[in-house]
């Protein structure tokens, strides 16, 4: 083979190799602009979150104030406007947050409390039954009993759970009717997180 012929096959595979350079550049340029695409797709699913939520609020704002108004206006009394600035809406707003973060408790009811019990661990056992094993939060609600004696027969105070989202409270809480075949935790009863109202309504209604 002659020497010309040699340059002439390197030169060509030369400009091959260069003209697959070229393809590999313009196929990571096409991954990095999908990959900004997808950044930018999450900034604005994150964006049309957070304005579902501002809505969401506002219009609860909105409704309490309408009732306000109108009960206002039945009772023939006048409420200046930062009244409802600084109390009708302040008050509004943290029912909204207080709701926010009840939607990620749960309240369990009958879990056996000891002296010097670590309930976090306790309760994680109780979830583990369910096939759950959830970050949490857990404390003892209520005053806790200053009589001695038989354990068994001093009063069990309800635990609270805290969740980092709401997904697993609901995953929790479609579980817990299996808690009844449970050879540890059948007296174990787990239950949403209501509000003062919620409980009233729901105490009204299993008496009906």
């Amino acid at each position: 083979m002659s020497v010309i012929n040699q340059r002439g096959q390197l030169s060509a595979f030369l400009y091959d190799l260069i003209g697959t350079k070229s393809e590999l550049i313009a196929v990571q340029k096409n991954i990095i602009d999908h990959k900004i695409s997808i950044v930018k797709f999450r900034e604005d699913v994150i964006e049309e979150i957070q304005n579902t939520v501002i809505t969401s609020v506002g219009e609860t704002v909105k409704s309490e104030l309408q009732t306000y108004s109108d009960v206002v206006t039945k009772s023939g009394s006048t409420v200046t406007g930062s009244v409802l600035d600084q109390t009708t809406i302040k008050a509004v707003v943290k029912d909204a947050v207080a709701e926010g973060d009840r939607n990620r408790n749960v309240m369990i009811f009958g879990l056996t409390e000891d002296k010097d019990e670590k309930l976090c661990d306790k309760v994680s056992n109780l979830f583990l039954e369910l096939g759950e094993k959830p970050k949490i939060e857990a404390g003892r609600v209520g005053k806790k009993s200053s009589s001695s004696g038989d354990n068994d027969k001093k009063p069990v105070r309800p635990v609270k759970v805290h969740f980092s989202n709401a997904t697993i409270v609901h995953q929790i809480l479609n579980k817990a009717r299996h808690l009844r075949n449970s050879e540890h935790y059948n007296r174990v009863f787990i239950s949403p997180d209501r509000s003062v109202e919620e409980r009233a309504r729901q105490k009204t209604y299993n008496r009906t």
